[in-house]
Formats: structure tokens, C-alpha cells, sequence
């Protein structure tokens, strides 16, 4: 990224459950990692980017009694989400009663519905979205009004205040001049680049 002057290589899959900054071989976490107390305490969060929340994918074979996650409250319902994720949170906490069954990858949890092994997925809209978009079928039903507000925001070790500042003014900036909405609307709310993804 020669407009702030660093190198940067991406690492694209996590462990379960872990946060690799405290391992010291990476320098932040840049995707989709909501601001939580619990994740407080292991890292600290640049400012928030955006809110997003977290929504229901649906097997549409119970699209004529279920319109909302509450109506997913109940044992005969199999909700997957992934493990350690702010998803599967919801589901312990707002959807208790659901049979609970975790997925190793995103993709692995909504693909279970679209095939019917499951009957909801909870996870974070953008991916939902993204989800929907590549998969069109008329065997799934998005919910998509977010249900919860999580901020997302980078995370970075704990006790570094230059990085940390380092982050929160190249934020500021790129909202200043006009290139995070570029940003925003060209990945969050345009869909074009989806044809280019398979």
C-alpha cells in the first residue's frame, strides 16, 4: 500500500479460536472482527469502520413460519453457525432453545441449508449477502434486517499506542477525503464484482 508506505501480506484463514496477533507473527486483523468485551481483553480495536449485524439464511421450506430469528427458538430447528464467532454467540444467547450445531467454515454453514442439512445459519450480513448473491436459489430465504449491531474495527496486540494511532488517523483520512465511501460503495453496496468471483 504505497500511499501509507507499508507492506503487506494477507493471511487468509484462521485457526479455530485463535487470535494470531498474540502468536506475534501478524500485526493486525482486518476482517470482520466485531468489537466484543470478551475480545477486549485479548486486543485492542482501532476505531470502528462500520456496524453490521448478524442475519438468518433459511431453508425456504419454512419460509411460511419463520420471519424472524425468534421463530427459530425452538428444538425442531437445526441453526448452524461458526465456532467463536459473534454468530454463534447470537445463537446461544438470543435463540438458546434452537439445536445448535457449528460449521468449520462460513461456507460450510450456509451451504448445509442450501442442501437442507440445516435450517438456518446465523452469521454476519455481508457474508449472508455475498452468500445469497453468488448462490441464487429458490431454496433459501435471507432474513435480512440485521438483528444485532456489532462494530467492526481492526484489532491490534494490546499495548501499542503508535500503531494504534497510526490506524485511527489513515481511518480518519480515508474518510475525510472521500475514498472510504468509494470504498463502501463499490464493495458493500454495489454487486458487479460479484460476477468475477467463483
Amino acid at each position: 500500500m504505497t500511499n501509507i508506505g507499508t507492506y503487506i501480506n494477507f493471511l487468509t484463514k484462521l485457526q479455530k479460536g485463535q487470535i494470531p496477533l498474540n502468536l506475534g507473527r501478524y500485526d493486525i486483523i482486518s476482517g470482520g472482527m466485531s468489537v466484543t468485551e470478551e475480545r477486549k481483553k485479548l486486543v485492542d480495536f482501532a476505531d470502528p469502520f462500520m456496524t453490521v449485524g448478524q442475519t438468518v439464511l433459511l431453508n425456504a421450506k419454512h419460509e411460511d413460519r419463520v420471519q424472524s430469528y425468534k421463530d427459530l427458538n425452538d428444538p425442531e430447528f437445526t441453526v448452524v453457525s461458526k465456532p467463536g464467532t459473534t454468530g454463534e454467540e447470537a445463537v446461544q444467547c438470543l435463540i438458546p432453545k434452537a439445536t445448535y450445531e457449528t460449521a468449520n467454515t462460513e461456507v460450510e454453514g450456509a451451504t448445509r441449508v442450501l442442501e437442507g442439512t440445516a435450517d438456518a445459519f446465523v452469521y454476519d450480513y455481508p457474508f449472508n449477502a455475498v452468500f445469497m448473491a453468488l448462490n441464487p436459489s429458490n431454496q433459501l430465504v435471507f432474513l435480512s434486517e440485521p438483528f444485532t449491531d456489532e462494530p467492526i474495527a481492526w484489532a491490534i496486540r494490546k499495548n501499542d499506542p503508535d500503531f494504534m494511532k497510526f490506524l485511527n488517523d489513515f481511518l480518519s483520512r480515508m474518510k475525510a477525503d472521500g475514498r472510504f465511501d468509494q470504498i463502501y460503495q463499490e464493495w458493500f453496496l454495489n454487486s458487479d464484482w460479484h460476477r468475477f468471483v467463483r
